[in-house]
């Protein structure tokens, strides 16, 4: 086996592994390059496990950790080690104070589970989305009540809007008032995300490196969109071209745009004993 610099890589999913629902056979035969050659890779995400769940396994793409809903949940090797969210109160006070100010849409995960109280065209919509991902969804009359009813941990929250509408006035003040507690960022132009502080990406990194075994100086994380700044945070924190300006600002180094296998890049560089 190779001794490598980086004996980790944590990656982000979406616009960092692939555009696609599933990544390309050129990537995942690298990352089983890279495993077989004594590295472990962690895919990092904020999608739901059933949503994730469908992919895993499918030509061989077989992560040693799994990070999901940015950090909410984690397995390590294929066994749940880690469950976490955003306290009740903290969710009540935030759809109650947002809801006081502006006619916002939330839509609230409850464990694995989907749950709006907003019977329009774009909750109905992403309802439906996540349905055909796999997952549960569930309209209900009272989101407060969902929530405070919930057996499971608020694996995480979200704000829909139009995707022309930036939401910034909304997204500042979750920011102002509730930032000790929660992140706030966005995946996708039609939703902000809201996660919590204490389960996010970058404390989900920092869990799986130790689990693994492994320092924060041999990791690589990488990533693409705004909720990635809390896990390039940890490791060697990198960008792809194709991503958000907020995040390369912060990144030690940046891989080729999605298009050109940015995860295959670096695994590559990682390999020939090459330093970025």
């Amino acid at each position: 086996m190779k001794d490598l610099k980086y004996k980790l890589i944590i990656s982000d999913y979406d616009g960092t592994i692939t555009d696609k629902s599933v990544p390309s056979e050129e990537v995942i035969k690298a990352i089983q390059k890279y495993q077989a050659s004594g590295g472990k890779f962690a895919l990092c995400t904020g999608r739901a496990i059933r949503a994730t769940s469908k992919f895993l396994g499918l030509n061989g793409f077989n992560p040693d950790a799994v990070s999901f809903f940015q950090g909410s949940i984690v397995h390590v090797n294929n066994k749940p080690v880690l469950k976490g969210g955003i306290d009740k109160d903290t969710v009540h006070d935030i759809i109650k104070t947002v809801n006081e100010k502006w006619d916002r849409i939330f839509a609230v995960y409850i464990g694995d589970d989907l749950y709006s109280a907003s019977e329009n065209e774009v909750a109905n919509l992403y309802l439906d989305f996540y349905r055909k991902a796999g997952g549960n969804a569930f309209l209900v009359n009272n989101l407060l009540d969902a929530v405070n009813g919930a057996k499971e941990s608020i694996t995480k929250m979200v704000i829909l809007k139009d995707p022309n509408d930036d939401a910034l006035e909304v997204y500042t003040f979750i920011e102002e008032n509730f930032g000790d507690k929660v992140y706030v960022n966005s995946g996708a132009p039609f939703i902000i995300e809201i996660v919590s502080k204490k389960y996010s990406k970058e404390e989900s990194a920092r869990f799986i490196a130790k689990e693994l075994g492994i320092g924060e100086d041999e990791t690589i994380t990488i990533g693409d969109s705004t909720n990635d700044i809390s896990l390039l945070k940890f490791g060697y924190g990198m960008a792809v071209e194709s991503g958000s300006k907020e995040l390369k600002k912060m990144a030690k180094f940046i891989a080729p745009p999605i298009e050109e296998l940015p995860v295959k890049y670096v695994i590559e560089k990682i390999l020939n004993g090459e330093d970025f």
